[in-house]
């Protein structure tokens, strides 16, 4: 565990394959560690203290009213959806929470389209939601859906479509449409581990050839991440074994961790 150069910073630890790491060193800080009754924090004496008025308690998060409770000495930060810019109908009244992935800089992300059942069809100009009268109104811009318009109801659905990916790999398996997959293309499609076609036993593709093969080698037995122990066995199988010793600074090798690193496969436990 690291200290950092400043109190108000809070304590570091090293962490490089976190995505809020400081890309010099590593390092990842836990914040101002001034909280309750002293939640300000003083950078030339290290020290906390009582807040005196709303300012002390700006969190720097401008769709949240900050407020200072002189009597306590305590700050609340309260969510704010009025403090939301609006500048779109289309995509939902913006709702004040910082800690959603999707938040701009002001702490506000768009819920969702503000058109939904029968009046999916948004007019942005307008502000208004009207039924469906074609198919091209339902494009949800996802290639591998069926946007359908329902004539009677004003619905519209999207539906699923395998057979409208594309399927430019043989060795990742048979794409199939799932655009809400986090590994989906901008198609919406995703390879199905399930059909990739080479077996433990002939476990090497030939992508050109769309084969599939017995091993010859250790270095044809590569998973793509450096820190697994790659061997190819004897019945012309290959494993692959998670070893520590091939990571960094005490991490750990398992690349199904969600945190694990796209090309070491380690992370910092």
């Amino acid at each position: 565990m690291r200290t950092t150069s400043t109190y108000c910073d809070g304590v570091g630890t090293c962490e490089p394959t976190n995505d809020d790491a400081d890309a010099a060193t590593g390092c990842v800080f836990t914040g101002n560690p001034c909280s309750g009754v002293t939640p300000v924090c003083v950078e030339a004496s290290d020290t906390c203290e009582a807040c005196g008025d709303d300012a002390d308690c700006d969190d720097d998060v401008p769709c949240t009213d900050d407020s200072c409770d002189t009597g306590t000495g305590e700050c609340t930060n309260d969510l704010n959806d009025d403090n939301c810019p609006d500048a779109l109908f289309c995509d939902g009244a913006d709702l004040c929470d910082p800690t959603n992935a999707d938040a701009d800089a002001d702490g506000c992300y768009a819920p969702g389209p503000a058109c939904t059942g029968t009046e999916p069809v948004c007019d942005e100009d307008a502000d208004t939601c009207a039924a469906c009268e074609a198919n091209s109104d339902c494009d949800d811009d996802i290639a591998c859906t069926e946007d359908t318009c329902n004539g009677t109801t004003g619905e519209c659905t999207n539906t699923a479509d395998d057979s409208l990916c594309p399927d430019p790999d043989f060795c990742d398996g048979t794409d199939v449409c799932d655009p809400t997959n986090d590994d989906a293309d901008s198609s919406g499609c995703v390879p199905d581990a399930a059909t990739e076609p080479c077996t433990a036993t002939t476990p090497v593709c030939d992508e050109v050839e769309e084969t599939c093969a017995e091993c010859d080698g250790d270095a044809s037995c590569t998973d793509g991440y450096s820190c697994t122990d790659d061997n190819c066995e004897g019945d012309g199988s290959c494993t692959s074994t998670n070893n520590d010793d091939n990571c960094d600074d005490g991490d750990v090798c398992d690349p199904t961790d969600a945190d694990a690193d796209a090309t070491t496969g380690c992370y910092t436990p």
